[in-house]
């Protein structure tokens, strides 16, 4: 009696973990989706009418997607945050359980660090640690 609870246990349990499954790859299958149709996020009209540094890199063949926030603030007390992004650095101010889950080894900061706002031309940002071959 014991051996047939347990093994209706794991098959239930197995059952589970296949429609947990199915319904992560199908929420994926859609964000991917919305991704790839082009549809701006947050973005008002006029930004994404207007040209963007950047936009003469790509042929005109290419679909462009403008997304954008609003944040009230000045842009002084949002480039120190911004130049601290990275693997190693400030992290990507999302969930850390996220970035970790894809790799990053990321614990984010929660204030600005005067040893990471140096930033310049050609410095790499990473996503994840580097890996040397």
């Amino acid at each position: 009696m014991t051996h047939r609870v347990a093994r209706h246990g794991f098959w239930r349990a197995l059952a589970q973990l296949a429609g947990l499954g199915g319904a992560v790859g199908t929420a994926s299958a859609a964000l991917i989706a919305w991704v790839a149709s082009g549809r701006p996020l947050g973005a008002t009209t006029q930004e994404q009418s207007q040209p963007l540094p950047g936009d003469d890199l790509f042929g005109s063949d290419v679909t462009r997607t403008t997304n954008a926030i609003t944040i009230h603030a000045p842009a002084g007390a949002i480039w120190p945050w911004l130049v601290q992004m990275g693997q190693v650095r400030g992290s990507f101010y999302t969930y850390t359980w996220v970035e970790n889950l894809l790799g990053a080894k990321i614990t984010n900061l929660d204030s600005i660090d005067p040893a990471l706002q140096n930033l310049e031309v050609g410095d790499r940002i990473w996503l994840t640690p580097r890996r040397i071959p």
